[in-house]
This record gives C-alpha cells, sequence and structure tokens, in this order.
C-alpha cells in the first residue's frame, strides 16, 4: 500500500508559482500513512525532468536541504508563461527490492521515462523471462513495467499504445502514472481502483492521489481553493485509464480491459529535455552498486540452504511449545 501523488499546470495556469512548495508539502504529509519506508518526487517543466527520492519517510524527507532547495527554486523560477509544470511524488511501503538501493525506489526511471506505481506486480518473474529482449537491473517490481511500454515502443513508437499493452500484461493490484521525458502527455491508469483525481474548471490544473481523502484536503487549501471551484473530485474505476495531454489537460478516459483501446492519440513529441537529473547522494550511489558473484560461488550458496533446509525438515518439535529437540532443557 503506497501513496502516489502529484499536480499538474498546464500552459495557460495562472497557478502561483510560490504555492507549489506548500501543495508540494501537503501532499506529502497526507499521503505519508501509505507508505514509511522512503519518498521521492519527480519535477517536470519544458526543460528538466529532475528526480530525488531517498530512504526516508516523507515528514523526514521533505525537511533535507536537496528537497528545500529543488523544490523552492522549481516553484519560484520555474514558471515562464506558456509552460508546463509538474510534480509527483510518492510515499513506499516496501514489497520488494529494498529501499536501501536507490533505483528500487519511486520515482522509477528507465528509457527516458518516469514511473509511480501502487501495488505489486505478481507475474514480474514470468514478463521478464517471457521478453528476453528486456534487461533487468533493479529488485522492484515497476521496473518491468516500464521495461514493457519500452518494448513494445520499439515496435509501434507510440507511448499510448505501448502502455496500453504493457498495462494489460500487469498481474496484480496496481495503479501507475507515467510521463515520458519526449511526450508531452500524463497517463494515469489503475487495476483495483485506488486512484483519483480532479481537474479544475478550465482544465488548466489537475492534481491526482491514491485517495479521495487526500485530495479533499488538498482542496481546502486557500491557495488551491479558488482554482477547483465546483470542480468534482473523479474515481478512476478499475480498468480504466485516464490520459492528460499537457497542452490542455482536458481528462481523456479510456476503457483498458478492452481487445482494442477506444483511443489512440499521438501526443506531441518534447524536445531539448534534459532527462532524468536524478540527485543521488553518496550513499545512495555506493548502496546502489549490486555485489556480483561467480558460478562457483552461488551454486555453493545453494549446497548450503540445501542441507539447512534439510536438516530443519528431520527436526524432532514439542507437541506443547513447538521448540525443536535440540533446544537446551
Amino acid at each position: 500500500m503506497c501513496g502516489i501523488f502529484g499536480i499538474i499546470t498546464g500552459p495557460k495556469s495562472k497557478f502561483n508559482q510560490q504555492d507549489f512548495y506548500s501543495v508540494i508539502k501537503k501532499l506529502f504529509v497526507l499521503s505519508e500513512t501509505r507508505g514509511k519506508d522512503a519518498s521521492g518526487l519527480m519535477l517536470l517543466s519544458d526543460e528538466n525532468l529532475t528526480v530525488l527520492k531517498r530512504p526516508l519517510r516523507a515528514k523526514e524527507l521533505i525537511k533535507t536541504r536537496e528537497f528545500v532547495s529543488e523544490v523552492k527554486e522549481f516553484s519560484l523560477s520555474a514558471r515562464v508563461q506558456g509552460t508546463t509544470l509538474g510534480f509527483m511524488g510518492h510515499a513506499r511501503m516496501v514489497t520488494n527490492g529494498s529501499e536501501e538501493t536507490h533505483d528500487n525506489n519511486q520515482p522509477v526511471l528507465s528509457h527516458g521515462m518516469c514511473m509511480l506505481h501502487n501495488g505489486i506486480i505478481v507475474n514480474d518473474v514470468k514478463l521478464w523471462n517471457d521478453i528476453p529482449e528486456m534487461e533487468r537491473q533493479y529488485e522492484v517490481d515497476t521496473e518491468v513495467a516500464i521495461n514493457l511500454i519500452w518494448h513494445y515502443r520499439q515496435i509501434n513508437n507510440n507511448l499510448f499504445d505501448a502502455f496500453y499493452k504493457a498495462f494489460a500484461q500487469l498481474q496484480g493490484a496496481n495503479s501507475l502514472a507515467l510521463v515520458s521525458a519526449d511526450a508531452d502527455a500524463l497517463i494515469l491508469a489503475t487495476s483495483n481502483g485506488s486512484l483519483y483525481f480532479v481537474a479544475s474548471s478550465g482544465c488548466d490544473e489537475i492534481i491526482f492521489a491514491s485517495e479521495k481523502y487526500i485530495l479533499e484536503e488538498i482542496l481546502k487549501q486557500p491557495d488551491v481553493s479558488p482554482y477547483f471551484q465546483n470542480s468534482q473530485v473523479i474515481h478512476i474505476d478499475p480498468g480504466v485509464g485516464y490520459y492528460f495531454d499537457f497542452n490542455d489537460l482536458k481528462p481523456n478516459k479510456v476503457i483498458l480491459n478492452q481487445p482494442t483501446p477506444n483511443a489512440s492519440p499521438s501526443f506531441k513529441i518534447r524536445k531539448n529535455v534534459r532527462i532524468l537529473r536524478d540527485i543521488r547522494s553518496s550513499r545512495e550511489i555506493k548502496s546502489s552498486v549490486l555485489p556480483r558473484f561467480s558460478k562457483s560461488e552461488i551454486s555453493e550458496n545453494n549446497h548450503f540452504v540445501e542441507s539447512v533446509n534439510q536438516a530443519v525438515s528431520i527436526l524432532q518439535r514439542c507437541t506443547k511449545c513447538i521448540l525443536p529437540e535440540t533446544f537446551p532443557y
């Protein structure tokens, strides 16, 4: 049970750039109840895609010097009339892939795409095995979703179609948010309904989160509510997705469990974007280097584990307290 959330403002938005900082912090604090093992964020503008993530709970991340400097710089200086600005965040509860390894935390970056994921992909190992062209680098299951999209983009070079085909293969309860450095769009989709969004009346701003309560609390903020008067929080039903073109942010609904999609948009290509500026700490750089083992070492380790399991299987245990007979007294 992780939390994904974000706010996107389009080129016609009048949203005060100084309010970005307080909205981002509020989204983090509200979403922390869904995961406290790690947290991260992505900042998107017409020229930058910056990612900052740490093995810290959200309340600790927003106090770090890196968070303050990056978000304040983004919120105070990035707003130029006619540009798109976006923030996407994640509060992680670890299910697979240690939070101590930088690349396992969210947002997950691969092939020029940035993804937030809430849920568990239960068939990730099978997917890796079925498509040998995909090369696994991390432990987190989210990576296979991005690689599937990349795989299908090599075939038809259409981001939406690739996402549609990849999502159909994911088993488990999953909610995804995706942006690509080369496409002017955000895609939201869920297989279990754990995703909500609200669009302003002019479709110049959208906010999304894993819980309706989070959006309702955000909409109460004085720096947010004027932009969303009379706007309703939309629940994304299971098997449904929405895409938002950055030019107008109008919600476009797609039924994902149909044999063929009922829409196939070609998003505007973004140019001159410095993709994937990933801010790492020296500790995370060191921990992200995974050890390499020889085949002989792996075989020896497997033999040891097998011998331990065999010894445990023949233990005689007390019928009252289940302790083994080898336990003293």
